[in-house]
């Protein structure tokens, strides 16, 4: 398996293979950050659109291709932050832009996200093993590669990305979430 430098050395000459290798490696990461922040639907794909639009974009500009995860994460938190300021643009025009996001939750939205946190694991452990151990590694975790996940569960890197779809389908799918979604 190429690295990350490699991969994005041949994805700046046009090896578009390469881009898709690099796109995948990250989209755990990118898809985490997404949903961590509370997007989903059309934003969601949207946010995840222009993070790698940007990438396109800035891929020549980054020197050390290794620390693309961190890139790549400012990258997605800016992309959400702007969604949100055009959002407000969109609905009060004349209102000033709200200044970003608290990191700091309050009480009630402790609360909400450890009974949404456990309502989640609980569909989790409904989903057999190897969807499971799939889904900590690239959902829960964004430290591990597309390669890394790979040998530890012993799958080949092309079909982690639809493997997890297809986890996340069956995730979708238990009452748990489906409680969940309603209740949003």
């Amino acid at each position: 398996m190429a690295s990350r430098t490699e991969l994005a050395e041949a994805a700046l000459s046009g090896d578009s293979a390469a881009w898709r290798v690099l796109v995948e490696m990250h989209s755990g990461l990118v898809w985490s950050i997404i949903r961590g922040m509370g997007i989903y639907n059309a934003d969601a794909s949207d946010v995840f659109q222009s993070v790698f639009v940007r990438l396109a974009e800035r891929l020549h500009q980054i020197d050390d291709a290794e620390r693309l995860p961190g890139w790549l994460a400012t990258t997605t938190k800016r992309e959400i932050y702007d969604l949100a300021r055009s959002k407000h643009r969109r609905t009060d025009p004349t209102e000033s832009i709200a200044e970003e996001p608290s990191t700091d939750p309050g009480p009630d939205r402790e609360v909400i996200d450890a009974e949404t946190r456990e309502q989640v694991l609980a569909a989790l452990a409904r989903l057999p093993e190897e969807a499971q151990q799939l889904l900590r590694m690239v959902v829960m975790r964004d430290d591990l590669s597309y390669a890394e996940i790979s040998e530890a569960l012993g799958i080949p890197v092309g079909s982690i990305g639809p493997k997890r779809a297809r986890c996340l389908e069956k995730l979708a799918a238990t009452p748990e979430i489906a409680a969940l979604a309603r209740s949003l």
